[in-house]
């Protein structure tokens, strides 16, 4: 309802296998949404991860450098001296804005760097997880903040964790 200007975003799903998913092959109709963006946009069927765990490749994600550049781990924040995607976009003009639900992602580790608004999930790590929301309510907050910024360029990273440890499945699936 209403034209977007100049927008881009970036959804995450921490944890997903690409073997569970219908565009991958998988065989059980569980991802119809992501198959249909799949089929009418492009499909990636090589990739990989610059890390075996969440910080360092979402850093390298989000910075386009290797860990052996930017350094972010368990024991190290993102610096606040290297560049991020967002300050990218927000130096071209664009809104920026970050719901992400994963909290070894948060703003205490340096991930907030270039965006107007971002999720806090900045508590204790126990309390964050169970705290983090799930990806209906991250897209909920998503469409809430396009709603307001709709006419200007954008950049949105949505970063959703409800197929990452700890599961907390709707009881809808957890029936299946």
């Amino acid at each position: 309802t209403g034209e977007t200007s100049d927008a881009v975003v970036l959804v995450i799903v921490d944890a997903m296998r690409p073997d569970h998913l219908g565009a991958y092959g998988y065989d059980r109709p569980v991802s119809p949404n992501l198959d249909r963006l799949a089929r009418e946009g492009v499909l990636f069927t090589e990739f990989f991860s610059a890390s075996s765990w969440t910080r360092p490749s979402s850093a390298s994600l989000l910075t386009g450098l290797p860990y052996q550049v930017h350094g972010c781990d368990a024991y190290r924040a993102l610096d606040g001296e290297i560049t991020t995607l967002a300050e990218r976009f927000k130096k071209a003009g664009y809104r920026t804005a970050a719901f992400m639900a994963n909290p070894v992602v948060s703003g205490k580790f340096g991930f907030g760097q270039g965006f107007d608004e971002m999720l806090k999930l900045d508590g204790p790590k126990s309390a964050a997880w169970s705290a983090a929301p799930d990806a209906d309510e991250l897209v909920d907050r998503a469409i809430s903040w396009i709603d307001k910024v709709k006419k200007d360029k954008f950049f949105l990273v949505v970063f959703a964790i409800d197929v990452h440890d700890p599961w907390r499945a709707p009881k809808k699936w957890r029936d299946r």
